[in-house]
């Protein structure tokens, strides 16, 4: 079997100075129709994960609000409790009662007190859980970017990594203050050709996503089949 590497680089970006920076792996697609539930718990939720090293880009800054969007206002009380936690098997760090004024409209909820990112976390996981009937649809997200252990529902067997399940990004974004500017280029789930003879012509299609706050007009994807190595080019991107 010949094992298959993507390499991303990005270059020809200009530093900005520090500014407020909203974060998520949604690209901001919500409606009636990207609704769904994990499982057939009443217990319903999401939570986007940050790696240490994304945690290393906002080293010293405070996530002082999130965005969210609620498929259904028809939770225990209208209410959903927003967490922070290092792990979503152990206790979170932060919890907070939420208020659903409105469903499938983004929503700001300012945090009591804002989390402080010391960059020695080894990852951080933000999320709401929710009780709600079986009835209705609380989870949302833009069933578009599929990205691997980044987003997560709850369901019947507990914390599931949303990837391969056609959901996409979960609907939540963090809200950071003072961050720096930065870039965070992902590459989601790409087709790719099955068997082919050795020798001959190679197509795929991979979808590149900036989750950043800086431009990136040119692109390199390193594409390495069994120790070979071919860089593709892409430039002036929008």
């Amino acid at each position: 079997m010949k094992k298959l590497f993507f390499t991303l680089f990005s270059a020809a970006m200009a530093l900005l100075p520090t500014q407020a920076a909203t974060f998520g792996y949604t690209n901001g697609t919500f409606s009636t129709s990207n609704l769904y539930r994990m499982g057939s718990t009443t217990k319903q939720g999401q939570a986007i994960r940050l790696s240490h090293e994304k945690l290393q880009l906002f080293k010293g800054k405070s996530i002082s609000s999130v965005n969210m969007v609620f498929g259904s206002r028809n939770t225990t009380d209208k209410k959903a409790t927003l967490f922070i936690a290092t792990s979503l098997q152990g206790d979170p760090v932060y919890t907070q009662e939420l208020s659903i004024s409105k469903s499938v409209k983004l929503l700001t909820f300012n945090l009591d007190t804002p989390y402080y990112i010391t960059g020695d976390e080894e990852e951080l996981y933000i999320g709401y859980t929710a009780e709600i009937s079986t009835s209705y649809k609380l989870l949302s997200a833009d069933f578009a970017t599929e990205l691997e252990n980044c987003c997560f529902a709850w369901g019947d067997e507990g914390w599931t990594d949303t990837f391969g399940t056609g959901a996409g990004g979960a609907n939540i974004q963090l809200n950071i203050d003072d961050a720096d500017s930065f870039t965070d280029v992902m590459m989601t789930k790409a087709d790719m050709d099955g068997y082919l003879q050795s020798g001959g012509k190679y197509a795929f299609n991979a979808n590149v996503f900036n989750f950043g706050t800086e431009t990136v007009n040119d692109l390199d994807v390193k594409l390495t089949i069994d120790g070979q190595s071919s860089t593709f080019r892409s430039s002036d991107l929008n």
